[in-house]
């Protein structure tokens, strides 16, 4: 090649391809080509460039009648061009790798002389093509055709590979190959890279890989594929073996069908030699890194770890995973495990966020698979944080902490959100994680909260990351079992016996694990010190109450939380009672005790089982002390001293919520069948209510009460199966506890649907009934109007009972507002049940009238109440007028007289009440702006009507609204009795009709085919008119005086109907 300048190679290329037209199809035409290529070198002595391969076999014109034959001259000619492209293409590659070289190895070459032009680079892109085409894939395909019948190769297939292969290096003088770098590739080495390597690869592979030839016949080959793709970077090398790896599997897959001309079956044995390749690039450096470049492309470097889509982090992974057959496991799984921890580590945080994700994805994979992956993450993660015999002074750096720390929080929250994986990276190290993170959060005092330091910004909340992150998945026993040992485990590591302690400590920078902090010597606790908690905070209790507390309600796990209350409880009774038991341990869990019910609240109560057996527990101490009559039982369970100095007092209602009746509402429906451990409760209840004291009795009493309620209810059959009745009647339950409006009131439907439906069971009434008076007093008139429909329907349905309950509830009870408002709730209830009644309303009017006719005219009562009680008597009137007949007078009556004594006269003749006169604020001066003008008139200020809802438990009976309604009751029963007196229909004129307040319609008085002998007697119907008449011309409200009036015509018209009835009656006589 020395005698061919760069000149006559591309003169050469042209003469043989003559860009851009394609090679001509006529064999005669391609051999002028080859003919004239070979005057422009001087390679006759090389094959495919000698005369032979250029001998004129087919006659020109005569011998078309032969088209096999013909074709095969064409492909004979046309392998030719691929030989002499490839020759050319490595002459052109020698001399421009001169370009890179020293510049007395050009051989007097200027950099002039390497310049390519367009048409040049298009020329060295072409006899690239025709290589690989017309050279190497249809050799490949001869060889891979004999295969089975084992031909003999052809020996220009090694040589052309071995060619093209060497061109993805760029060749290096031979004096200075082993002491220079590799230098820079040429344009036709990024050519054969960019577009041409993995058909290459698999030529390659296909023949150096032959299962049927001696390892050494193609050692040459092989060796150098390997070399080559190992001096490209790892992110090439994957790349075009991947895509090597794609093209095998689809022609696995046209394989089954009908392949066509062109494509190439690759053998079975290509796929996992290009696998095994594969692998050999993920061990280099870079490698790993590399299939995920190659993964997830360009979109890797763009997107965040939301946007990678699962198939591709499971392609990952499976393709990390599969360990080379020639590298044994125990070396290839700890040498990928470090470098997925440097992709995770926060130093090599040069690449997207996507790799990080990616590295623990796969790190999650192989601890789920590999035992040896599991022991590895152990060593790896864990030593650290559990130093074994430290030596005095700094045991770990604090920049290893904060490294060790962000790692781990980095691995956990990109892992797949497995439980078992965030369980076997945190609570190994939970105690001192816990001990660093409380070391760094503020802790709350009485006063002020001390400022955290700045030393370690971000520790802090990768702590608390970890932390969380395990708490909000470790499944419930696991979680109290790590709770429960920093509980008990103290400041995180044992004292030794030098006195040395291992703990965290902040310095300039940061937090640091050291051994030769002492331990802190307890101070004597001043009597005279003012601050209890900074009293308390001298004796450095560890775990810190408050940092637990707060962190188990981060978890919001109440399982967890209440498991671990419970436990605390116990511990400190146990201890508490103990001989020999110690102070400061006894003070830590009463701490706690305290903490986790301020912090925690509510969520301490979701247990019921371990919360009963605890207060069991308490109860008969509490007991067996009054027994006993060694202490009072006021000072309950706190009156054993916690420190001989202090004393604290804790009343057994303080610290155990669970004894209210609420607390024991909240465990669900619990009865003595189904929990056997309300028998001794209630025995112990039982004991308390009358020997405890004035607090305890009381609420032990209320809690026998809500027992009484639960043993009643019968929920399962004899063989334990629910019914459908009691299925409903708990999933109402539950969505009446929910803290959505409208699911609440889904839930009070339901209970009415269940109460209205056929499979009713009347065990569930006390639990329904319960319900509805609790749902009755809610603020929100959504779920209270729910509520009062369900009642009414109960009253439907269930019968008198319900009805008679309901009545006893509006007539009794206290007059407080909460109470009033749940008896004028069951008063519209009532009122639904009397309108649905109609005319059967006179079955329950012997107990309905007269417990009204008690109400309206008791003015201890609140007006808004009796003036309920009236309304509900009108609603009777107009719905069943029949039923109010035996109690007619007595009612007529009662309303006049409430009527006569509290109207409210108003009269010019009346002189008016002197009133005082109250201080009067000097006037501010007026401003005039002109001198004759008058000074305004001021306008009298408007008085605020009285609104009666406006002070619903006042007791003002000469309110308006209280005479209204006697009025309109007294329209309605005086109507109700023209109509049941009356002969036939009365005309309707306007004297009959009344207008009702609130109400755009009018009553009229209807037709009844009934006819009632039973009438007012004569002298209430005197005094009726006559009072009504009064108080139409002289009451104080203009409404009152309309319906007065409206009404006293309708007493006229009852009088006159009596007398027409008496005559007839006489005259029948």
């Amino acid at each position: 090649m020395a005698d061919t300048s760069i000149r006559d190679i591309l003169d050469t290329g042209y003469t043989l391809l003559q860009p851009p037209a394609p090679l001509p199809s006529a064999p005669p035409l391609l051999l002028e080509r080859l003919r004239h290529s070979a005057q422009h070198v001087s390679w006759r002595d090389k094959p495919a460039w000698n005369e032979d391969d250029e001998l004129d076999v087919i006659a020109l014109d005569d011998d078309s009648s032969n088209p096999a034959r013909v074709k095969k001259r064409r492909d004979e000619l046309v392998l030719v061009v691929g030989k002499r492209s490839i020759d050319l293409v490595v002459a052109l590659q020698w001399w421009l790798s001169k370009e890179f070289w020293p510049v007395n190895l050009r051989e007097g070459l200027n950099e002039k002389d390497f310049l390519l032009g367009t048409a040049d680079l298009r020329l060295v892109r072409l006899l690239l093509s025709h290589s690989m085409a017309s050279g190497v894939l249809p050799l490949i395909t001869a060889y891979i055709g004999g295969l089975r019948q084992r031909a003999p190769v052809d020996p220009s297939l090694l040589s052309a590979l071995s060619s093209l292969v060497g061109l993805i290096e760029t060749p290096l003088p031979a004096a200075t190959s082993s002491e220079r770098n590799p230098i820079p590739p040429t344009t036709i080495t990024q050519t054969v890279v960019a577009a041409h390597l993995p058909l290459l690869i698999l030529a390659a592979v296909t023949l150096a890989w032959t299962p049927t030839a001696r390892p050494e016949t193609y050692a040459a080959l092989r060796q150098q594929l390997i070399s080559s793709l190992n001096s490209l970077s790892p992110t090439q090398a994957m790349a075009s073996l991947g895509t090597s790896l794609k093209i095998v599997q689809a022609s696995k897959k046209a394989g089954k069908t009908t392949p066509t001309r062109s494509q190439i079956i690759w053998p079975g044995y290509v796929a996992g030699a290009v696998s095994t390749l594969m692998s050999a690039q993920v061990q280099r450096s870079g490698g790993v890194k590399a299939v995920m470049e190659n993964v997830f492309g360009e979109a890797g470097n763009m997107a965040g770890p939301e946007a990678v889509e699962g198939q591709k982090l499971d392609q990952v992974a499976e393709l990390l995973a599969r360990v080379p057959k020639n590298v044994p496991e125990q070396m290839y799984i700890p040498g990928l495990l470090n470098t997925l921890m440097d992709l995770v580590a926060p130093e090599s945080g040069n690449h997207p966020i996507v790799y990080t994700h990616a590295a623990a994805y796969v790190i999650h994979h192989l601890w789920s698979t590999s035992s040896l992956a599991v022991e590895w993450l152990n060593g790896r993660l864990h030593p650290l944080w559990l130093p074994v015999n430290p030596a005095q002074g700094v045991v770990v750096p604090a920049s290893a902490v904060s490294a060790a720390a962000r790692t781990m929080a980095l691995l956990v929250l990109h892992a797949p959100p497995s439980p078992l994986f965030v369980d076997f990276v945190v609570r190994p190290i939970i105690l001192p994680l816990f001990a660093l993170y409380a070391s760094l959060t503020p802790k709350i005092q009485a006063k002020s909260i001390e400022k955290r330091s700045e030393s370690a910004p971000g520790l802090v909340d990768d702590a608390r990351l970890l932390l969380t992150s395990w708490g909000k998945v470790v499944p419930k026993d696991e979680g109290v079992e790590g709770i429960w040992s920093v509980v008990t485990g103290g400041k995180g590591w044992p004292a030794s016996p030098e006195g040395l302690q291992v703990q965290w400590r902040k310095g300039a920078d940061g937090v640091e694990l050291v051994n030769d902090y002492p331990m802190v010597e307890h101070q004597e606790i001043s009597a005279t010190m003012e601050d209890d908690e900074a009293m308390l905070d001298q004796f450095d209790l560890s775990p810190d109450p408050p940092t637990l507390s707060q962190l188990l309600k981060d978890f919001d796990q109440p399982e967890i939380s209440s498991e671990v209350f419970l436990k605390v409880l116990d511990e400190w009774r146990v201890r508490a009672n103990a001989a020999d038991q110690d102070p400061l341990s006894s003070l830590l869990f009463l701490r706690l005790t305290l903490a986790m019910m301020e912090t925690l609240g509510e969520k301490l109560l979701s247990n019921p089982d371990h919360v009963l057996n605890f207060v069991e527990g308490v109860l008969n101490d509490e007991v067996q002390t009054i027994a006993a009559k060694k202490h009072s039982l006021a000072d309950g369970v706190a009156s054993m001293k916690l420190v001989e100095e202090v004393d604290e007092d804790i009343n057994i209602d303080e610290p155990l919520p669970e004894l209210t009746p609420e607390g024991i509402e909240k465990m669900g429906m619990l009865n003595h069948t189904t929990t056997a451990i309300l028998h001794p409760i209630n025995d112990h209840l039982e004991t308390l209510s009358s020997a405890g004291p004035t607090n305890v009795r009381q609420l032990a009493r209320e809690a026998l009460l809500v027992l009484l309620v639960r043993r009643s209810a019968s929920l399962t059959s004899e063989d334990g199966q629910v019914s459908h009745a009691v299925a409903t009647y708990r999933r109402a339950l539950t969505l009446v506890q929910d803290p959505i409006l409208p699911v609440r009131a889904h839930g009070l439907v339901l209970l009415r649907d269940l109460v209205l439906s056929k499979e009713y069971e009347p065990a569930l009434t006390p639990g329904i009934m319960e319900v509805y008076m609790g749902s009755i007093q809610d603020k929100d008139s959504y779920i209270y109007l729910n509520a009062v429909k369900g009642l009414a329907a109960m009253a439907d349905a269930l019968g008198k009972d319900i009805f008679r309950t309901l009545v006893r509830m509006y007539r009794t009870g206290n007059v407080e507002l909460d109470n009033l408002d749940k008896r004028l709730r069951i008063g519209e209830a009532l009122g639904m049940v009397i309108r649905s009644a109609g005319k059967a309303f006179v079955a329950n009017a012997e107990f309905v009238v007269p417990a009204l006719l008690s109400m309206f005219p008791d003015t201890s009562l609140p007006t808004i109440l009796r003036t309920s009680s009236l309304s509900l008597l009108s609603t009777c009137a107009e719905v069943d007028h029949l039923a109010l007949l035996p109690w007619a007078n007595e009612l007529t009556s009662a309303a006049i007289d409430l009527v006569q004594i509290e109207s409210v006269v108003s009269s010019p003749f009346r002189p008016e009440a002197v009133k005082e006169e109250e201080p009067v604020a000097p006037a501010r001066p007026k401003i005039v702006l002109v001198d004759d003008d008058e000074p305004e008139e001021e306008v009298a200020k408007e008085q605020t009507p009285r609104i009666v809802d406006e002070e619903p438990t006042a007791q003002d009976s000469k309110h308006p609204a209280l005479r209204r309604a006697a009025v309109v009751f007294l329209g309605l029963l005086t109507a109700s009795l023209i109509e049941a007196a009356s002969p036939e229909q009365p005309p309707a004129s306007d004297e009959f009709k009344l207008r009702l307040p609130n109400s755009s319609s009018q009553l009229q008085t209807r037709q009844s085919h009934a006819r009632c002998t039973v009438t007012l007697q004569t002298p209430v119907l005197d005094r009726a008119a006559n009072v009504l008449g009064y108080v139409a011309a002289t009451d104080v409200d203009e409404v009152v005086r309309g319906q007065a009036g409206e009404v006293v015509a309708l007493v006229q018209r009852l009088k006159s109907v009596q007398q027409l009835s008496s005559l007839s009656s006489r005259q029948l006589l």
